[in-house]
């Protein structure tokens, strides 16, 4: 007799179609492609590095992708195991962010003056970005450590005076 250890399966990749970091609340679809005997089935699931948390995400399905609300702000830890019809399972990991809420312009929170206009693009943050061709103001107010404003740049492009806490800053 030849006895043989029976090959686990391997996983080729494991993606999430967001990179890391994503707001709180963003939808991301992680998915795996993995190689093994027979009929392949595909878990995912979530550990909470702050707190030691685990949590499923999906359980077994042959289904090799699932989407993940990620919420809670914090370090993650992604895992996708994927078991074959022997029962074998092997076990692929990846690291991830999820950062507070981003602010759209289209925030009732965000009081604007003068004309602005809309830009519409898949590329834009929330499908949106405001802009002006004249001075005019937006005027957010919160309560925080930080704050991160995101818009295009180009040559083409103006300079944005922003003041927070009576400190001015351009960008």
């Amino acid at each position: 007799y030849t006895v043989k250890e029976v090959e686990k399966p391997k996983v080729v990749s494991f993606l999430a179609d967001k990179k890391s970091p994503q707001a709180s609340g963003t939808q991301v679809t992680l998915s795996a492609a993995a190689s093994g005997t027979g009929v392949l089935q595909y878990k995912f699931l979530i550990k909470d590095n702050t707190t030691g948390n685990w949590a499923v995400i999906r359980d077994y399905s042959i289904l090799n992708s699932c989407t993940w609300k990620a919420n809670k702000v914090g370090n993650k830890t992604l895992y996708v195991d994927v078991k074959d019809t022997n029962g074998q399972v092997t076990r692929k990991s990846m690291n991830y962010v999820v950062n507070a809420n981003l602010v759209q312009d289209t925030d009732s929170k965000i009081s604007y003056t003068g004309t602005w206009k809309v830009a519409t693009s898949t590329r834009h943050s929330g499908g949106t970005c405001k802009y002006v061709s004249s001075v005019a103001t937006a005027t957010y107010k919160f309560t925080g450590t930080g704050i991160k404003l995101i818009a295009p740049k180009s040559s083409d492009k103006g300079i944005a005076k922003v003041t927070i806490d009576s400190k001015v800053y351009y960008v």
